[in-house]
């Protein structure tokens, strides 16, 4: 019986670029990237460490109230830009305290 090989796959992925940032609750950046086509491409984002608490009000007696997420996105915005950003998870009250966020980002772009 002859010898069979088979042809090693080709890979589908062309690049992968990855990378951190910190941001402050509510703080967006831009990063610079080596240019992918965006058709072909996509953005993974994770959050790490942040956090906020807050006040009930803005009334000095009044107590903290527990809150904690911060929530983060990003989006190619052009073919050599990615456009990061961190908000917080509720509402309107007065933030008085905040953790900045690590924000972890990676782009795919397939063949």
């Amino acid at each position: 019986m002859p010898l069979v090989t088979e042809p090693t796959p080709a890979s589908v992925i062309k690049s992968i670029q990855r990378g951190s940032t910190s941001l402050a609750p509510n703080g967006s950046s831009n990063i610079t990237i080596n240019s992918v086509d965006t058709s072909k491409s996509f953005v993974s984002i994770s959050c790490k460490n942040g956090s906020m608490a807050r006040k009930v009000n803005n009334n000095t007696g009044d107590y903290w109230s527990s809150t904690g997420a911060l929530i983060a996105g990003g989006a190619l915005t052009s073919a050599t830009n990615l456009a990061v950003s961190v908000g917080n998870f509720n509402g309107t009250t007065t933030m008085v305290t905040s953790n900045n966020a690590t924000i972890y980002w990676e782009v795919v772009e397939y063949v």
